[in-house]
């Protein structure tokens, strides 16, 4: 017998700080409130960053790996490996 949340194989979803600020000006928004400058460049910059980041990230974030070295310098160092 399952003695646990996770045993049931249950879970809760990550909550973040964006998420949270979202839902309560959302809350305000679907009450009819007043909503000040910050509540309104919040959702702003929210939906511009879903929108860049709808196919993958964008080059900013990429990794670059090292580039191999070229054969031709490998030979030459082969030449003078002992």
């Amino acid at each position: 017998m399952a003695t646990s949340v996770t045993q049931m194989g249950l879970s809760a979803p990550a909550v973040t700080g964006t998420d949270l600020a979202m839902m309560d000006i959302a809350n305000k928004a679907a009450r009819g409130m007043q909503l000040n400058t910050s509540d309104q460049l919040i959702p702003i910059t929210v939906g511009a960053h879903n929108a860049n980041y709808a196919f993958g990230p964008d080059p900013a974030h990429f990794t670059l790996s090292k580039p191999d070295m070229p054969e031709i310098a490998k030979g030459a160092l082969a030449n003078y490996s002992s």
